[in-house]
């Protein structure tokens, strides 16, 4: 039972750091990106894929951890 829910409590930390992320790559800042890039990374959205990417897995992992009865 202490395990679940030390799952449950990691999962929620993971959706709360992976909104985080997501945020921080759709919106501009000046601490957001202090590092100049070369032009390529203008022109390919390296961040934007990664975030997309990092959705999925946190989607598929909550999925995973429903059906297991473990969330939500």
């Amino acid at each position: 039972m202490i395990v679940r829910m030390i799952e449950a409590i990691l999962y929620y930390l993971l959706i709360f750091d992976c909104l985080t992320y997501v945020v921080m790559t759709f919106t501009r800042g000046k601490l957001h990106d202090r590092v100049m890039h070369w032009p390529l990374m203008d022109m390919v959205p390296f961040k934007k894929i990664i975030a997309f990417g990092y959705v999925f897995l946190v989607v598929w992992l909550g999925f995973s951890l429903y059906r297991l009865g473990i969330v939500f």
